[in-house]
């Protein structure tokens, strides 16, 4: 015993030290006493948290060490989870002092860092899985307080829903937003603030088709929460749910997609089956006729304004429609490498030789492209 407080002694002096390296072993050595003598650490956490409360309300999202971060959030990640109720307990009376919630906040839009963003996703869910458990229910309407009053759940979402429009993301890490967004729309009361939720999911959809068309986790991650959400929502907010997801289900539903087609396609079915059920067949037949209608107007209008184009000014239709084949090329291409993975090692062959000798002595290799080239 006389031995584990040396450790704990030793762990907060380092916490406390100028040096940024010394003082992210400090928040390593916390996390794994708290990891392997958690008995002791709850009786113990008064004199931790209160020290990384006060150095995490003293970053700054603009300047700061990704290493003294990383470290600070998956410690308090882990004494949130391993010592809930010590944790919650001494969290909310530091809070107000220094803005935690607001600079997680923060954290969780950081354009400097994908790595900070997703630690600070991590944090967040699980302090929202504490609302959840009954081991910390004599925290849950302060700990409930504290998020409406420094940040707001709405803020949450679209800080979420900002981190789902990037890039870099992994199963793992779109899995851990959509949890947390499940959570925190059923928090959000108003009205008008649950419909610019709704709005801001189907954004995300927009987002993924337009920027990252090879790509389908947030597509995947969004219509999954929608089911989620109309399960646990009211009749009126499915409806406005249904209202705002529709079009991006739809597009699925007809199979417009090049990446996972079949996988989205069933995956929009099944969605737009929990809507309807949810809503009744004749509203969301309502809601769907319209969505039909307004896609089938906006094809029209783009194949107008291509035909207009072609008239007034030929030389950047034909760019346009170049661009069209050579995008439609490439899709045929990375679906030919997905059956035949070889064909991306011949690929890599062939241009390694090719810097070392002219195009023409290289065409023995060409012979597997010639379908994708057509």
């Amino acid at each position: 015993a006389k031995a584990h407080h040396e450790l704990l002694t030793v762990a907060k002096d380092w916490l406390q030290s100028e040096n940024e390296s010394t003082r992210v072993i400090g928040y390593k050595v916390t996390a794994e006493l708290c990891r392997g003598l958690p008995a002791i650490f709850y009786s113990k956490i008064e004199q931790f948290l209160p020290l990384m409360a006060q150095q995490f309300g003293e970053l700054s999202t603009t300047e700061f060490s990704e290493n003294v971060v990383l470290a600070l959030f998956e410690t308090m990640t882990l004494l949130c989870q391993l010592v809930p109720t010590a944790f919650l307990g001494s969290f909310i009376s530091m809070e107000k002092e220094h803005a935690i919630l607001e600079k997680l906040n923060e954290f969780l839009q950081c354009v400097l860092s994908k790595p900070v963003q997703f630690s600070a996703s991590g944090f967040l869910g699980q302090l929202l899985s504490t609302l959840k458990n009954e081991e910390t229910s004599k925290f849950h309407k302060k700990l409930q307080k504290l998020f409406e009053s420094s940040v707001g759940w709405s803020k949450l979402c679209y800080s979420l829903c900002f981190q789902l429009k990037g890039k870099s993301l992994t199963e793992a890490t779109v899995d851990q937003l959509i949890k947390n967004l499940v959570f925190l729309s059923s928090q959000i009361s108003d009205a008008e603030e649950f419909g610019s939720f709704c709005q801001r999911i189907a954004n995300v959809c927009s987002a993924e088709v337009a920027l990252y068309s090879t790509e389908s986790l947030r597509r995947k991650g969004i219509f999954k929460l929608t089911a989620a959400c109309a399960l646990q929502s009211t009749e009126e907010r499915t409806k406005l749910l249904t209202q705002r997801m529709l079009p991006s289900l739809h597009r699925e539903m007809l199979g417009k997609s090049s990446a996972d087609k079949e996988d989205l396609q069933n995956l929009a079915s099944e969605v737009g089956e929990i809507l309807k059920k949810q809503i009744g067949a004749k509203e969301y037949a309502i809601i769907l006729i319209e969505c039909s209608k307004k896609a089938n107007e906006k094809t029209a209008k783009r194949k107008e304004e291509a035909a207009t184009l072609a008239v007034t000014n030929p030389q950047v239709a034909a760019q346009a429609k170049r661009r069209r084949h050579e995008k439609k090329a490439e899709n045929r291409k990375r679906k030919l490498d997905e059956l035949k993975p070889y064909r991306i090692a011949k690929r890599k062959a062939r241009t390694d030789i090719r810097q070392k000798m002219d195009d023409a002595d290289a065409n023995f290799f060409d012979d597997d492209e010639e379908e994708v080239e057509e």
